[in-house]
């Protein structure tokens, strides 16, 4: 099977810009529309994941935090805190107690949980990162759940 490198792409950069094309659509549009920052006040999200089998597990990473809602955002568990930078979280699509968290400067690497969050650890992953860069992006492969590409 040829993997749809394209598709991987978009699902990757929807991450990133959909606030960017829902404001630009509401815009365009003529509508007015207000976002609710459901618990998350004073924090710069950079990166969010929702559980696939149950969308009131939300986990959420800025620049100095790692949280986790099970209550759909009214509330929020703080798993890490620190200067993490976290840049993306991937849930594991097989066993979705399972999620990585990718790391950008200063500490650069990631973190993984294997209990939805109650413990956390440096992936045992082997990849290089420049701590200039970290890593900004991962993604499980679709193919084998049991791999990761990071970038």
């Amino acid at each position: 099977m040829v993997l749809d490198w394209l598709n991987l792409f978009t699902e990757s950069i929807m991450k990133w810009v959909v606030l960017t094309i829902c404001l630009s659509t509401s815009i365009i549009r003529g509508q007015e529309f207000s976002i609710e920052p459901l618990g998350l006040e004073g924090e710069s999200v950079q990166a969010i994941a929702v559980h696939p089998n149950n969308p009131n597990i939300i986990y959420a990473g800025s620049y100095e935090t790692l949280r986790k809602s099970n209550d759909g955002g009214e509330s929020w568990l703080l798993l890490a805190s620190g200067t993490l930078s976290v840049t993306d979280i991937e849930i594991n699509p097989i066993f979705p107690d399972t999620f990585l968290v990718a790391l950008g400067p200063p500490i650069s690497g990631i973190l993984k949980s294997e209990n939805g969050g109650d413990s956390l650890f440096f992936s045992g992953a082997h990849i290089l990162t420049n701590s200039e860069v970290g890593v900004l992006d991962i993604e499980y492969n679709p193919e084998h759940p049991d791999s990761v590409w990071a970038g």
